[in-house]
């Protein structure tokens, strides 16, 4: 409800007694779970710019097909 004016029928009516309002009505455990969903997206989101390096440490020899190409 907006609640814009200082009359108020909360008094004489029951909404959760209504269908439709049972069925539009958000609970805080579906907030709090589309919260969570949207800052995990944004959280992914950024971690997309964040910079990627991928490095392998071994051991073993460097060859070439030709003696030209040796120093690497």
């Amino acid at each position: 409800m907006l609640n814009i004016s200082h009359n108020s029928i909360a008094d004489y009516i029951n909404l959760s007694d209504f269908r439709s309002y049972r069925v539009l009505k958000r609970s805080r455990v579906q907030r709090l779970i589309l919260l969570l969903l949207f800052g995990l997206l944004a959280i992914l989101f950024l971690c997309l710019f964040l910079p990627w390096t991928q490095n392998i440490s071994a051991k073993g020899y460097v060859t070439t097909r030709s003696p030209q190409q040796r120093p690497q």
